[in-house]
């Protein structure tokens, strides 16, 4: 997200405020605008940097935990639950991909309502 938004400062600044508006899945937007997603970037930056094939996968896949070319599946559903609470956190309406959370959660032996409570307590004791 960094590097577009340091390569198409004004756009990608725009495209932030509008990422609620838009109809369809906003990386599929941000690709429309860009021709790349945040995620391509990062993981590609990452891959180049030499670090972990774990952290670039989880970069590459946070908004896409349930795909099947996943290997360090545990890492990138673990990241793309906290992505979600980050939203949260910023009292955003837009929650990207949040339908996979369950799921994430399910497959990780966390139970969904839990975490929510545990992030709200959290949350609460951020706040105090």
């Amino acid at each position: 997200m960094v590097a577009l938004l340091r390569h198409n400062s004004q756009t990608y600044s725009t495209f932030i405020k509008d990422v609620e508006s838009y109809d369809s899945n906003y990386q599929e937007k941000e690709e429309e605008l860009f021709g790349i997603s945040h995620q391509d970037v990062g993981g590609y930056l990452l891959n180049w940097w030499d670090l972990p094939s774990p952290i670039v996968e989880a970069a590459m896949f946070h908004h896409d935990p349930m795909n099947n070319r996943i290997v360090n599946s545990e890492l990138v559903k673990v990241v793309h639950i906290s992505n979600i609470l980050a939203w949260m956190s910023m009292k955003s309406d837009y929650l990207p991909n949040d339908h996979f959370v369950a799921e994430c959660c399910e497959s990780l032996g966390l139970d969904l309502n839990e975490v929510y409570d545990y992030f709200e307590e959290l949350n609460k004791e951020t706040a105090s």
